[in-house]
């Protein structure tokens, strides 16, 4: 009776509503957009009721989980391609607001509904466990002649465990991640921050010290005017990342693949720590391989393991401590310290799994010295020991959460009393609010609607898994919310996906690990299939559309490997002097030398035009150069007369490279020219 009520109830709507729409008629105050869509879901709803009913007629099989995994699925799925751009249905673009309505209420419906298969999926979760540990002490048994053998032993042995469809399948992934990383990484000009890595790590390659290396003049900035000039001459910042980079030096000699083979490296590196963190944080290894091709894929992780920034090390240890300070809060370990007193105030009030503290250590300090944000780590720590406290009752939470609140407080205080001023310039306390983040955290793998649908729709989880797995959530929850808080609120600093990067790959996990196990909640193996395939397309079509500009040659930046040729090759050291502004001599080394005269242009148009003529009158000829997305920095008189009176070769108008060059000779020079002469 309720089936065919429902069926009856969705058809009569369904066909009011279409009237409504065609008609353009308004009953009473009802919009006919929401009629309409209303209207479609009974419709929808009524169908797949039908439909149920029909091919299952077993009374106690629920018809509506499963058209809820359905209607979620095509909700879901427009929500992703109209944020993809793929295609615009006008007539149902009044509808986006209530189509995400709907995608999410479904959404939530499937994880409320379906309590006791997620209880289901847990026990095949620890049952996979167990066949792990099963195959483990077979191994020997089954492979006799390879058990023999060391190295291919241990390979084999991890290969079998794992199982072979999952352990190839990482493989596989690791290695598309060599070639989506390391294709063409050297093809592109060094740009912005990649300078004054590759200086410093140059100069501690020739000198052992940090000094940013003066390509002209061939020594170590700390004898050359640099000190003076750049704030950044001394670069002792994420100095464990420029250490890599000299070692890269040292074997494969200075270029820029070899400055940016760590990022690569660490990229590939990434890919196996993903799935492991998926995988243990979700409990199934589908899952953990969706995850993994995620962050291989995604075109902001691709440009940041393809640039020589400290980030490309700090997204694979920070993930790393993440995933191992977990391990070490949940899990016990006795300690005997030889003192009984000591043991048994630790083991009764303090135990946790401190066999794993000298790793937690070692992964704190390099988290530190390469990026200051990675501290996020230790409030996100924090909010979960206060969660377990009040969830679990156990003493060891208790006393940790008492004593950490304590340490806030007293921090927060002496900061504002002025005592501690460490933090100066870090921390604003709501002094800022930087909502940019929420887009940066959420909107990979599909789109940030989708990121706030499946984040909100995935809390239901929280309460239908058990203790082990909704902790793994829980704890997954407080980082995307702890790092949203600190980063839009309380650190002081503009809005940039860099300084929140390293938060990314866990909202990946968490994101991709709540679709997971809606698609693991739908029956139908064709559906199921879909769903997971349709999670891979929407990534590639990501990275489709994104590769372009990873591996094309042309260098928003500056193409000065092309554009400095003409100066390189004509360039005049007797004679010629070099006006230039943030001058990338990286690219003019042939012509360094001890007689090499240059102009610094300085920035923010602190070069006065007037200046600017004199300098030019001291010379009888030479070569001007600044990149064109900062000519802002200088005045627009010196470019007006620069352009009017010089030979341009490259830049603005002439060509692609994104770098102004010119030359002069006196006889060029217009010394009567002033910018009250261009104003008149």
């Amino acid at each position: 009776m309720r089936a065919r009520f429902v069926t009856s109830f969705g058809i009569a709507i369904a066909a009011v509503a279409t009237i409504t729409y065609f008609s353009e008629l308004k009953i009473w105050f009802v919009n006919p957009y929401i009629f309409l869509l209303i209207g479609i879901a009974f419709g929808y709803m009524a169908f797949l009721n039908w439909f149920t009913q029909i091919k299952d007629t077993d009374p106690l099989k629920q018809p509506l989980p499963t058209t809820a995994s359905y209607l979620f699925l095509a909700s879901f799925a427009y929500i992703v391609l109209s944020g993809l751009n793929i295609f615009q249905i006008e007539f149902l673009e009044p509808f986006d607001t209530a189509i995400a309505l709907v995608a999410f209420a479904s959404s939530f419906f499937i994880f409320f509904a379906n309590r006791e298969r997620l209880n289901n999926l847990e026990q095949e979760s620890l049952r996979e466990k167990q066949k792990e540990q099963g195959r483990s002490g077979n191994f020997g048994n089954k492979f006799p002649n390879i058990n023999r053998v060391p190295i291919l032993r241990n390979i084999v042995r991890w290969f079998y465990i794992e199982g072979w469809f999952y352990s190839i399948g990482l493989v596989i992934l690791i290695i598309t991640s060599i070639f989506v990383l390391g294709y063409r990484v050297g093809s592109h000009d060094l740009r912005e921050d990649e300078f004054q890595v590759v200086g410093a790590a140059a100069g501690y390659y020739y000198t052992g010290t940090f000094y940013e290396w003066d390509w002209l003049q061939q020594k170590s900035g700390q004898y050359t005017s640099c000190l003076a000039t750049d704030i950044d001459c001394n670069y002792t910042r994420a100095w464990p990342h420029t250490l890599l980079i000299a070692l890269s030096y040292k074997i494969f000699g200075i270029s820029e693949w070899s400055s940016r083979i760590v990022s690569v490296l660490f990229g590939v590196f990434f890919a196996s720590v993903v799935y492991f963190a998926a995988r243990y944080f979700t409990g199934f290894k589908h899952i953990a391989l969706l995850a993994t091709t995620a962050a291989i894929f995604n075109p902001a992780f691709i440009n940041l393991f393809r640039y020589t920034r400290m980030y490309a090390v700090l997204l694979p240890i920070f993930l790393l401590l993440f995933y191992i300070f977990y391990k070490l809060i949940i899990e016990k370990s006795e300690i005997n310290l030889g003192l009984t007193t000591l043991n048994t105030v630790i083991n009764k009030h303090f135990n946790f799994n401190y066999l794993l503290l000298p790793f937690v250590v070692l992964l704190l300090i390099a988290n530190y010295f390469i990026h200051v944000n990675s501290l996020i780590v230790f409030p996100i720590i924090l909010a979960f020991i206060i969660y377990l406290a009040i969830a679990r009752q156990e003493n060891r939470y208790i006393n940790v959460s008492i004593i950490g609140v304590c340490a806030c407080l007293g921090v927060y205080l002496l900061y504002n009393l002025g005592i501690i001023n460490a933090f100066d310039g870090l921390l604003s306390f709501f002094g800022k609010s930087n909502h940019q983040y929420i887009g940066y955290l959420i909107t990979y793998p599909f789109s940030e609607t989708a990121g706030v649908i499946l984040l909100t729709s995935g809390l239901p989880l929280i309460y239908a898994l058990t203790r082990t797995f909704r902790d793994r959530f829980v704890y997954l929850y407080l980082a995307v919310a702890v790092s949203l808080v600190f980063f839009i609120w309380v650190a002081d600093r503009y809005a940039g996906y860099v300084y929140i990067s390293h938060i990314v790959p866990i909202a990946v996990i968490l994101i991709t690990g709540v679709y997971g196990y809606i698609v693991l909640l739908i029956k139908n193996k064709a559906v199921k299939l879909l769903a997971l395939t349709s999670f891979v397309l929407i990534v590639l079509l990501n990275f489709y559309s994104s590769a372009d500009d990873i591996y094309t040659t042309n260098n928003d930046y500056g193409s000065f490997k092309e554009a400095y040729v003409v100066i390189k090759r004509n360039f005049n050291p007797s004679k010629d002097v070099l006006f230039e502004q943030y001058l990338r001599s990286y690219y003019l080394r042939e012509i360094g030398g001890e007689y090499l005269r240059t102009v610094s242009m300085l920035s923010n148009k602190q070069y006065e035009f007037d200046t600017f003529l004199n300098d030019l009158s001291k010379y009888d000829s030479g070569w001007i150069t600044w990149e064109t997305r900062k000519s802002y920095h200088i005045q627009p008189a010196i470019i007006d007369y620069i352009d009017e009176n010089f030979d341009k070769y490259h830049g603005d108008g002439v060509d692609q490279t994104n770098v102004e060059v010119y030359h002069f000779d006196q006889s060029m020079v217009t010394k009567s020219f002033s910018p009250i002469d261009e104003a008149n």
